[in-house]
C-alpha cells in the first residue's frame, strides 16, 4: 500500500474509543522499520489486545544480512535470505504501509511519510 505524501496519525479521540466498542484501539503504535528491532517488537506488540500496530518500512521484504556471504559465494539464492515484512505483519495482525518515514510530528501524533 504506497501512501504518497501522507501521515499515520498515532491519536485517537475519545469518541472513536466511545464508539469502538473494542479497547484494540486505545493506542495506535506506529513501528519505523522492518528490521530486526522492527520486526521483533511487531511481534512482541501482537499479545497486545488495546493496541492498533503499524508497520512501515519502503521495502516490502526483510534480507536476511548475516547470510549475504552465502549469496557471494553461490550456496544460496538471495530469495532464501529475504522474507516479506508484509506477510509478517499481516499474519501478527498488523497493518504494513510500504513507505519511507521522513519526519516526526509529535505535536500531532504523526508520522509523515515520503
Amino acid at each position: 500500500m504506497s501512501t504518497a505524501n501522507s501521515t499515520v496519525n498515532t491519536a485517537k479521540s475519545n469518541a472513536n474509543r466511545k464508539n469502538s466498542g473494542s479497547h484494540a484501539e486505545d493506542h495506535h503504535v506506529v513501528i519505523v522499520g522492518a528490521n530486526f528491532a522492527g520486526l521483533s517488537a511487531a511481534k512482541r506488540l501482537a499479545c497486545k489486545s488495546d493496541m492498533q500496530v503499524t508497520l512501515v518500512d519502503p521495502s516490502k521484504a526483510f534480507h536476511w544480512a548475516p547470510n549475504i556471504h552465502e549469496i557471494v559465494s553461490g550456496l544460496k539464492a538471495s530469495t532464501g535470505v529475504s522474507i516479506s515484512s508484509e506477510k509478517i505483519a499481516r499474519q501478527l495482525g498488523h497493518r504494513f504501509v510500504d513507505d519511507e518515514a521522513v519526519a516526526l510530528d509529535i505535536n500531532n501524533n504523526e508520522v509523515r511519510l515520503a
